[in-house]
């Protein structure tokens, strides 16, 4: 079996998901010096961090942090074009396991019951194949073995996409567009909500909201990426 894999990858050598290089036996999807220059930020460290701010005054919320930073060309952003428009969906896996490891130092996790994907409506779902944020929760559920859940949330309008959007324009196409189904389930429970990048956090406010509605016992969020503004 190994001499088949090696003689595979001379005609179908794998390469990494960032840069394009060719990868070694030993590195999965990302080599090595990519996952070296990734821009993490560690706010799962810092007390009060930029995401957590970002939430104030807007909804309840236990912790929150996000795995890499993002800004325009950097490696942040090839790792979300290939997962949302280049249907990597392993990468997007990859990097929830990414995520879990990275903040296995925290005790973020420890007293998490359900993790739960923001959604994406059934037309978007339909279109796409798969809900990205859904694959990076899978990630972090394959080491943390916390359950996904995703009988729960629903978003019920297909609206726009949010990119190009200011503030309050992406506040006004998320506002009341989600909502719960099976709701008992996570009454009392502590719940992680994960996405895939936090621009504003209006999608995380409203989606939030509705899972307040449900009467659980905390709210954590996750997202693979931060946007700063």
């Amino acid at each position: 079996m190994t001499y088949l894999k090696s003689f595979a990858r001379l005609f179908f050598p794998k390469v990494c998901s960032i840069c394009g290089r060719g990868l070694f036996s030993h590195e999965t999807l990302i080599c090595t010096l990519c996952i070296k220059d990734l821009p993490l930020t560690n706010f799962h460290l810092v007390n009060k961090n930029p995401v957590e701010m970002t939430f104030w005054g807007r909804t309840p919320i236990d912790k929150a942090t996000s795995l890499l930073l993002y800004t325009k060309g950097d490696k942040t952003k090839q790792i979300l074009h290939s997962i949302k428009y280049r249907n990597n969906i392993a990468l997007a896996e990859e990097m929830g396991k990414m995520i879990a490891h990275n903040l296995s130092e925290s005790n973020l996790f420890s007293t998490i019951d359900y993790i739960i994907p923001v959604p994406l409506h059934p037309a978007k779902l339909n279109k796409r194949g798969y809900n990205q944020s859904e694959i990076i929760s899978n990630g972090i559920s394959k080491i943390t073995k916390i359950p996904v859940e995703t009988d729960i949330l629903f978003k019920t309008l297909n609206t726009s996409t949010q990119t190009k959007k200011n503030r309050f324009e992406r506040w006004k196409n998320a506002e009341n567009i989600y909502e719960l189904r099976n709701s008992s389930k996570i009454k009392g429970k502590k719940i992680l909500l994960i996405d895939d990048v936090l621009t504003t956090g209006a999608t995380l406010e409203a989606c939030a909201t509705a899972l307040h509605l449900a009467e659980i016992s905390g709210l954590s969020i996750i997202t693979l990426a931060y946007a700063a503004n």
